[in-house]
């Protein structure tokens, strides 16, 4: 059990010390909303790369409209699908 415990630590150790990953919080084919972590600079190229990862699926290019804070350390970045 504490060999386990000790995995499971490390785990959410090296997690935290990586980059933040932009998350897809809403897709409906005309729009993309990516939520990404304040505490981290820069968030902008890396949730583009996503909004165009995305709206690519569907044959079209991801253009910024937006930001919004949707809690203290979280900002939700809006995409049309264009």
């Amino acid at each position: 059990m504490k060999i386990l415990t000790a995995i499971i630590f490390t785990g959410f150790t090296l997690a935290a010390c990586g980059e933040a990953v932009p998350v897809v919080s809403n897709y409906n084919g005309d729009s993309v909303k990516i939520q990404v972590s304040t505490l981290m600079e820069n968030q902008g190229p890396n949730s583009q790369k996503e909004a165009d990862r995305i709206c690519g699926k569907g044959g079209k290019k991801a253009e910024y409209a937006s930001t919004i804070m949707v809690s203290d350390y979280t900002a939700e970045r809006l995409y049309l699908c264009l």
